[in-house]
């Protein structure tokens, strides 16, 4: 993706395509990406962002620290290390990192919550 910044102003200067991406990468690292509304994977997929709506993957699902999902976390297998406050489901495993935090459900055929993780709600295994 190349982001292009119009006008000549100190506010707004010109940009190459080669900055034009570092700046891109540091705005996602940095300042935090958000999405609104829901986001479907039919590959892995790792969630650096703030998604305001459900992730639903097809295959293996990442939620990293730091990031906050407002609604469900869905996937063949699911890792959160951030927080999913709609639940997870899974159709395989579910791993809840020590700095996760779930509300309402967990659902999967195998469920690993490490120490430190929080988890409130409806939690089915099997």
């Amino acid at each position: 993706m190349w982001i292009e910044r119009g006008g000549r102003s100190p506010q707004n200067p010109p940009v190459s395509h080669e900055a034009s991406l570092k700046n891109e990468t540091a705005n996602l690292a940095e300042k935090g990406l958000q999405i609104w509304g829901d986001v479907k994977f039919r590959a892995d997929a790792v969630i650096r962002a703030a998604v305001k709506g459900s992730v639903i993957g097809s295959e293996k699902v990442i939620v990293t620290e730091g990031t906050i999902v407002t609604g469900r976390v869905d996937g063949s297998n699911v890792r959160i290390e951030g927080e999913a406050h709609g639940g997870v489901e899974a159709q395989g495993h579910v791993w809840l990192g020590s700095k996760a935090k779930v509300k309402v459900r967990c659902r999967g055929k195998a469920v690993r919550i490490e120490p430190g993780a929080e988890f409130r709600g409806d939690l089915q295994v099997g």
